[in-house]
Parts: structure tokens; sequence; C-alpha cells
């Protein structure tokens, strides 16, 4: 008995296609950049100079690799799994060929199981390739087969989880795009979210709100499916190894459920989502409510049509929308609390002492590395969000089979790429305005210095453009958007550090290496006052510090 004609399918064409065989290749390369880089870094620290470790060295060596590997296989699965998965169902959607899969003897099972299982067998390759890698680590000593173990099968069950929710989506999903974007996103809030809640959130000051203990107690639910959740709680608790088997097991018990679940929902809600597509806009309630006026009304086509239609047309569905602004809020919300926190203290400096001779106290410093800290991450989302929304924009209107009419009107080239660009750049606004609140607070604070913003404000600019460009431009050559999502993200990856792979092992004495690294450029840029003072004092007298600063200024 076969898994089924569907699985066979996708199975051999997957096998066929180049791109996974070079995705192979890379993640192979990179884990072999890994073990090297340790390595040599193991022989520099050895005070030998030469590559010939001790028994304890070795151990510990060996350990060093098991966790980099860990971390690199980890981050594979949680950037591949959307990519391979989320698409399935939503691409036959946009080909025209999933009535053909409704109106054939097939099940629904069938469907999306063969669909699912051929994918996590393709990602159960990747997992493999680390497989020798970790078996030699063996004879060095200093891991534990056990540990292996838990690893290979907390990955493959994250990978699960996480294929399961993308097949959800895509069943639902109209365009490959909007399905991978939605997984993406989703991913982001089940990583961080529930330790944000847990470590972030002061509890205390809402314990008076209702269906507080609700918000907290589910955060911590959801959490002990998150590996990142699980990893700090494990490091902060400091247990012993058998206090961390216990909790990798409880994840992945957890995973294995929540993933069964969402399977069987994708089985089920297969053929509801197709009729309720093809019945038209009287197909259930929702659907009617969807039909009816919207609560705030267009504004006027102005002269900037495609604009206009980027910021005001298109979108996801409600439900999408009441769930990204519940985001937001609590994002806002959160980072405007912390903001005032370590603001109100470097205020008070500020009062009591005077604007700028309170500059290099202790309250400016916490505000100072608070606004440089959720900046530089507010800038990386901010980055990939334009990045993931350029990346559709002229590929959507293919899909929607209006390129050609697009192409018909009196509009330029020029007003079609410079409107879709913009509205890229406006989609991303909530994510500037978080920006803009924490530098901007730390400017009138006086933790960071107007030179420091004016430049943390050019680098924003410069990287969220670049990101919008790049976009464009795989959405302008691929044949899909599911294509040029994939092609941008993946740019993004190299020039934002993963270009560093070939540097390890090699020594630098400059910040050269790290132009392209956007956390490095963004976090450098926000400079203080006691930073612009320290760069004034070593020009003058002309110490190593003055040619370290011009190494970082030139980076930046």
């Amino acid at each position: 008995m076969t898994p089924g004609p569907v699985f066979l399918f996708e199975l051999l064409t997957i096998a066929r296609r180049r791109r996974y065989y070079v995705l192979r290749f890379g993640y192979g390369a990179i884990l072999l950049w890994i073990v090297w880089g340790c390595y040599s870094s193991a022989g520099r620290s050895s005070g030998s100079g030469t590559t010939t470790l001790t028994i304890q060295q070795a151990s510990s060596l060996g350990w060093t690799i098991f966790l980099a590997i860990a971390a690199a296989q980890f981050a594979a699965v949680l950037m591949l799994t959307p990519a391979l998965v989320a698409g399935v169902i939503a691409d036959e959607r946009m080909r025209k060929t999933l009535h053909y899969l409704m109106a054939s003897c097939l099940g629904s099972g069938e469907i999306v199981l063969g669909k699912l299982a051929s994918r996590l067998i393709t990602i159960a390759v990747y997992l493999m390739v680390a497989l020798p890698i970790l078996a030699i680590l063996g004879f060095l000593g200093g891991v534990d087969p056990n540990e292996v173990f838990l690893l290979f099968l907390a990955s493959g069950s994250t990978a699960y989880v996480i294929a399961s929710y993308s097949m959800f989506v895509s069943v639902h999903a109209r365009r490959p795009r909007a399905a991978v974007i939605s997984v993406y996103m989703t991913e982001l809030v089940w990583l961080f979210l529930p330790s944000i809640l847990k470590h972030a959130t002061p509890w205390g000051r809402l314990a008076k709100v209702p269906l507080i203990d609700v918000v907290r107690v589910g955060g911590d639910w959801v959490g002990w499916t998150s590996p990142l959740y699980v990893l700090m709680e494990g490091a902060m608790r400091f247990g012993s190894p058998s206090s961390w088997y216990a909790m990798v097991l409880e994840m992945i018990g957890l995973q294995l459920l929540c993933g069964s679940l969402l399977a069987a929902l994708a089985v089920a809600r297969l053929r509801p989502a197709f009729r309720a597509e093809s019945s038209g806009p009287e197909a259930g309630l929702w659907a009617k409510v969807r039909s009816k006026r919207r609560p705030f009304p267009r504004p006027a086509c102005y002269d900037d049509p495609i604009l206009w239609k980027e910021l005001f047309v298109g979108g996801g569905g409600a439900v999408g929308q009441a769930v990204v602004f519940t985001l937001w809020v609590g994002v806002v919300c959160l980072v405007g609390y912390w903001t005032f926190e370590f603001a109100k203290d470097a205020a008070q400096e500020a009062w009591s002492e005077g604007y700028f001779q309170s500059v290099d106290r202790m309250g400016h410093r916490k505000m100072n590395v608070f606004s440089r800290a959720v900046a530089t991450v507010l800038l990386v989302c901010w980055e990939f969000g334009v990045a993931v929304v350029a990346a559709g924009t002229l590929c959507g209107e293919r899909e929607a089979d209006t390129w050609t009419s697009l192409i018909a009107t009196p509009l330029t080239p020029w007003q079609i790429v410079r409107g879709k660009f913009l509205g890229a750049v406006a989609s991303t606004w909530t994510i500037a305005f978080l920006w803009l609140l924490v530098t901007g607070t730390g400017l009138l604070v006086g933790a960071i210095h107007p030179l420091g913003f004016l430049a943390g404000t050019v680098v924003a600019a410069a990287f969220v453009g670049f990101a919008a460009t790049l976009g464009m431009f795989y959405s302008l050559r691929a044949r899909s958007s599911s294509r040029a999502l994939t092609a941008t993200i993946a740019t993004m990856l190299v020039t934002n550090g993963l270009y560093l792979l070939a540097c390890v092992g090699t020594p630098f004495g400059t910040t050269f290496s790290l132009i392209g690294v956007t956390p490095f450029v963004a976090a450098a840029s926000l400079a203080s006052y006691s930073d612009i003072g320290t760069f004034t004092s070593a020009s003058i007298s002309g110490s190593h510090d003055y040619g370290t600063a011009i190494d970082l200024l030139v980076t930046g």
C-alpha cells in the first residue's frame, strides 16, 4: 500500500528541482564553515600556537561545535519550513488546478497529508546533513549521545508543528505569498511573545485588569511549545541535565500534539474552504459580514493611482487584520511602558542636575542601551517587513491577471515603480512609529546625541530603502511571489551577516567586515553624548581609540 499519488508526485517533483540541490549544498557548506571556525578558534585559544588540543580542550571543542550546529539546525527549520510548506495548497489554487484535485477520487486526507509528508521528508533530508558531523563529535568527547538524539527529535517536532500550521494556513490562503508571510509572522509571535509576556510585562500593575490571569497562563502554555521559551527557561533555572531533558521532552510532546491537531484541522477544512471560495459572496455568515460596507470609507483616488491602490486596496482578511491590530496594540503598550520607565529616570536626572550635566549619569546610560537594543530589533523587523511586502508587489499583479491591463494604461514605469515602492514602505508604518517613539524619546531626555539620532535616521532610511528595492527587483523577475519572497529573504540573510561565515577563523583588526550587518550598524549609529565626547577627545589626543572610532564611522 503506497502513501498515495499526491505524496509520490510531490516527492518526485521536489527531488528534481535544482534549487533544492543548491539549498542542501549551501546548508552543508555552512555546517562545515561552523566546524572549521570552531576548530580554528580552539587552536588559537590553546596558547601553544598550534592546533594540538588536550583532552579537556577537545571535549570543550566538541560541545562548542554541538551548540553551534544545534543553533544552525533550528534556524534552518524556522526559515525553511514555512517557505517549503506554506504555499503548497495556495499554489494549486493560484494555478487553477485545485478544482481538479477536488473533482478527483482523492480524499482530503490524501491531498493534505500527502503534500505534508513529502515536505516533511524534504526537511528531514536537510536535518540529516548534520548527522555525520555530530556522529564524529562523539570521538572528541563532551557530547552525550542522548543530547544528539534529543536535538534531532526536538528539531523534527518543531518542523512538524510549523509544517502542520503552514498547511492549515495554506488551505485558507488565496495566494502563496500571503500564506508564507502569515506563517512567518505567526512564527515570530510564537517564538518571542511568550517570553516577553512572562519577563517584560508589568503583571503587578495589571493585576486588577479582567482576564489578565488567563492571558498570563495562556502565554505560559503556548511558550512551552516554543524552543526559544524553553531555552530561556532552562538557562534561567540552571537545572540538572535530567531537568533539561524533561523540559525538552515536554516541549516535544506538546508540539506533536498541536501538530497533529493542526494537520487534522487542515484535512477537515480543505473542502469547506474550497466550497466557500467557489460559492461566491453569499457563502457563509462571515462572507456576508465581509461584504458589508467598510467602517472607514476609502478616500477618493488622486493623481497617484498606484500609491492609492497600495495604501487603500487589498490587505489581509478581517480576521488577519484583527489579529495584527491586537498584536500591534500589545507591542505598543509594552514598548511604550518600558520606554517611559527608562526615560523617567533620565528625565529626573536632567531635571535635577541640568540637561547637559547629566548626560553621563546611570539613568541616561541605561536609556541609551535600551534605545539601541529596541531600535535595532525594530529596524531589523522593519527592514524584513518592507522586503517581504515589496517582493509581492509586481508578482502579485501577474498572479491576479492584472499585469497586462496595468502595462496597457498610460502610467509610466516610474509611476508604477514609485507607487509600489512607497506603498511597500508605508505598509510598515507601525514599526516606523515605534522606532521614532523610542529614538525620539531618547533624544528628548538626552540619552541620544542629535548627531546619533541623525545617523540612526540615515541608517534606517538606507537599509529600508535597500530592502524595498531588492524585493521589487526580485518581484519583477521571478515567476511567482513565493519564489520572489524566497530569493529576497535569502539575499537579505546573506547581506546581513551570513557572508561572515567566509571570514570564520580569520582575525580582523577592523570593523569593516561588519559593513552589511544591520544590527551592528544600527546599534552603533545611535551614539550618546559620551560617545561623541570620547570620539572628540580621542581625535585631539590622537590615541588608538581614534583609529577605532574612524573605522566604526566609515563602516556605518
